[in-house]
């Protein structure tokens, strides 16, 4: 079973544009993995065995997840290049047009 792909679609998620012959590129390589994964679906695993162990089964030993103070919060505030009193200043990662439902 082959899964059709909607090219424009997918990059309208990843918020890129491309020129027509590089979205014929992209949608010719990508179609070629979705049928790659269409093919493996077809493959019979029956008989083969599980190769997951959730890791509550495993005898991992694991640290324990506690939580902990940070220490050199002070440093990174000390070398963040672009600061205003206790803020740190980043540059804006989703353009104003980005939050549209998609």
């Amino acid at each position: 079973m082959s899964v059709e792909l909607d090219i424009d679609h997918v990059l309208k998620l990843a918020s890129l544009e491309v020129e027509a012959e590089e979205k014929r590129k992209l949608r010719t390589e990508l179609q070629s993995i979705l049928d790659y994964f269409s093919m493996l679906d077809e493959v019979d695993t029956s008989q083969v065995d599980t190769t997951y162990i959730h890791p509550h089964l495993s005898n991992q030993r694991l640290r324990s997840d506690e939580p902990e103070k940070f220490r050199s919060v002070d440093l990174i505030k000390e070398l963040f290049p672009n600061k205003e009193d206790a803020h740190l200043k980043i540059p804006p990662i989703l353009s104003k047009g980005h939050r549209e439902q998609v």
